[in-house]
């Protein structure tokens, strides 16, 4: 019994001494410009900045200041549910019935069904250890664009389902989809 006890009071006195400080950044907080408050994805690119996917557009944060992209400055559509940087800094936003963006820094190129891209509603993109894009679609299983070519992959070759929310790869190189 002595010996739990110095346990738990062991396990408390690490929890407390290893306690968080937490930055809240929201539409109401003074400090953030963030675009909206329904946050759908963050990716953190190669400086450390962060991108932000909501519903109404894309917020960057450097550290310092707050950059809003939409429709209005290069986005198709504001409702971005999947953030993307690949080894170039290239950003890859995926939408919901736009397909996916990629933002150089100064150029917008969207690519949608009419490229080769499964479904133009993106849930999720990763980008494996060769540089090739995946990108997980609502209904249209996945498609993988090595920067010319699309493939896709659905239940008609052996997916087991057409909506995709997750892709990860391990060591070996399989991929696992959600």
């Amino acid at each position: 019994m002595k010996t739990k006890l110095i346990s738990l009071f062991l396990m408390v006195l690490y929890f407390t001494a290893h306690a968080q400080n937490w930055t809240n950044y929201n539409m109401s907080n003074t400090s953030s410009q963030l675009c909206n408050d329904a946050v759908h994805a963050i990716a953190i690119d190669h400086d450390s900045s962060l991108w932000i996917g909501t519903l109404e557009g894309v917020s960057h944060f450097d550290g310092k200041q707050w950059t809003t992209y939409t429709t209005d400055n290069g986005l198709v559509n504001n409702n971005v549910y999947a953030i993307a940087i690949d080894s170039l800094g290239n950003k890859w936003f995926g939408t919901l019935g736009n397909g996916v963006i990629k933002f150089n820094g100064t150029e917008w190129i969207n690519y949608t069904t009419a490229d080769g891209l499964a479904n133009d509603y993106i849930n999720t993109i990763a980008i494996d250890h060769l540089g090739n894009l995946w990108f997980g679609t609502e209904g249209g299983g996945v498609s993988k664009f090595d920067g010319t070519n699309w493939n896709t992959f659905n239940t008609e070759n052996g997916l087991p389902a057409d909506n995709v929310y997750s892709i990860a790869f391990d060591a070996q190189n399989n991929k696992w989809f959600a």
